[in-house]
């Protein structure tokens, strides 16, 4: 092999680790993720799930509570389950909350409340929790939405006994719209995990419709699988690769480790 050859071949190994390390770290960094909570109690146990799934993934949380969520939710439930670095409350909040959001790439609403959807729509921010969503938008964050709790046709809500006017469910509706038109992305409560996934590895994904239990089933297109594609997915998974993909023994070992099945596609 010519030595002009060897040399072009070894640059080229050197870019493609300088590239995946730098999206290894990208993605570690959007993976630290501020939950934000309103008040909503509809969906709140599936999301908590969804929330679990993403720390099987390779998540980190920080929790800040509104005064009505501090009041509606069981604290207790929260820090038990997502295990948060910080967690700050409304009441208790002695920096501005734009200046508590800056930090984060990635925002996570999991029941967001039919107010609090309609002041962001309506493009207000009175409230410490809905000017740290707003501020988000605003820097073109991933903000990722769970519909449920502000949802006019909500399962949950019928069964409360609540029957709107076809005028107020469009209104209603018409807030979601705006917060998606806004750069938010819309879940279910079940689909949080999922959306959440998709949204910061597009190119690590399950097939478009999958609730959030479809995360145990996965397909990556790179050609190199390595240690960070493993440990990023939730214990238990099943990831298919493409016929030719390079699967490192770092990787092996991890999937060993946590459970998950490597596949190739013939």
């Amino acid at each position: 092999m010519r030595e002009e050859t060897i040399a072009g071949m070894s640059e080229d190994a050197l870019v493609a680790e300088i590239v995946r390390r730098v999206e290894e770290k990208l993605i570690s960094v959007q993976k630290k993720a501020l939950v934000v909570y309103t008040g909503s109690l509809i969906g709140f146990v599936p999301s908590l799930v969804s929330l679990q799934q993403l720390r099987q993934a390779g998540f980190a949380f920080d929790l800040f509570l509104s005064k009505s969520a501090r009041k509606l939710l069981d604290v207790d439930t929260l820090r038990k389950a997502l295990e948060p670095e910080r967690f700050y409350q409304e009441e208790t909040l002695e920096i501005a909350p734009e200046l508590l959001a800056a930090p984060y790439y990635t925002l996570l609403v999991p029941a967001m409340t039919v107010n609090t959807a309609a002041k962001i729509a309506a493009c207000m921010a009175d409230t410490p929790a809905s000017r740290i969503i707003s501020n988000s938008m605003m820097r073109g964050k991933n903000v990722v939405i769970a519909r449920d709790g502000c949802c006019p046709e909500n399962a949950e809500r019928i069964a409360k006994g609540y029957r709107m006017t076809p005028a107020l469910k469009a209104k209603l509706t018409a807030n979601l719209e705006a917060l998606r038109d806004f750069g938010a992305v819309i879940a279910g409560c079940n689909t949080l995990a999922y959306k959440t996934v998709k949204l910061i590895q597009p190119d690590l994904h399950s097939s478009e419709g999958a609730d959030a239990a479809a995360l145990k089933k996965v397909r990556c297109a790179k050609k190199v699988i390595g240690r960070k594609e493993i440990i990023s997915l939730p214990a238990g998974a099943a990831l298919t690769v493409s016929k030719d993909a390079l699967i490192t023994q770092l990787a092996r070992d991890a999937a060993s480790q946590r459970g998950v099945s490597i596949e190739k596609e013939v």
